[in-house]
């Protein structure tokens, strides 16, 4: 038979265990809920995520079109500088307004920027996603810094030379904002000195700006596309995998 001693140091030993293991099976447990928590918020921010990047993708082409339109317009009135075919003055006055066209690619990104602030990506287990989203902001800023300058040409050079010499009333009722409602007012008084700004080397030098400039945005924006597809892709492939 076993001693008393024996049989207290054996229970000893069994309850020591038990306690042992029953603290590794609550730190395992705690960490299975960890886990199950972590891809409950990271299946969140994925989905959120994708929303965002889905209205990116469904704004590209639209922004592409404006882009494509400006560079058109300034490309017509240089023409018409460089000895074209004279265009009659809505042309004129049409060609005029778009160079006023203001591009400005601006996705939704407050769940983005919640992820990164956060460091919600420690949570995206694909490196390939974790590595896209990090590059993202830098290269949409790249976009904005070129689409910035494409305005500023306009605001700071072509606008003030324009003033007074060709009515903003006539530039808004034959040009863009024309298109999309109806202009409250009727023809300028004033007219337009298309002959004089056309004749101006100072003209064909700043809308020569605008086309560089707007050509820039365009391709920071083509370049962004293939990237905004590709996250996209992932966040798709995470999600499968959920």
């Amino acid at each position: 038979m076993l001693s008393e001693g024996k049989v207290l140091w054996r229970r000893a030993v069994i309850e020591a265990v038990v306690i042992v293991a029953s603290i590794l099976m609550a730190f395992a447990l705690d960490a299975w809920w960890a886990g199950v928590q972590a891809r409950q918020q990271e299946r969140q921010y994925l989905v959120a995520l994708r929303r965002e990047f889905s209205v990116a993708r469904d704004s590209l082409e639209s922004q592409a079109s404006r882009r494509a339109w400006a560079v058109h317009v300034a490309e017509a009135l240089i023409g018409q500088v460089q000895g074209s075919a004279e265009a009659p003055a809505d042309s004129l006055l049409y060609w005029s307004s778009g160079l006023s066209l203001q591009i400005d690619f601006d996705p939704p990104r407050a769940v983005y920027d919640d992820v990164i602030a956060s460091g919600g990506t420690k949570l995206i287990r694909s490196d390939s996603l974790r590595i896209a989203l990090a590059q993202y902001a830098s290269q949409l800023e790249l976009v904005r810094s070129a689409d910035q300058q494409a305005w500023s040409t306009w605001e700071q050079r072509i606008q003030p030379f324009l003033q007074g010499r060709v009515p903003r009333v006539d530039r808004l009722r034959k040009g863009v904002a024309g298109q999309f409602s109806t202009v409250p007012f009727g023809p300028s008084p004033h007219h337009s000195q298309w002959k004089e700004i056309l004749a101006d080397p100072a003209f064909e030098d700043m809308v020569a700006e605008r086309w560089l400039r707007v050509r820039i945005a365009s391709g920071r924006l083509a370049a962004i596309a293939p990237k905004i597809d590709s996250i996209f892709r992932l966040i798709d492939k995470e999600l499968e995998d959920h």
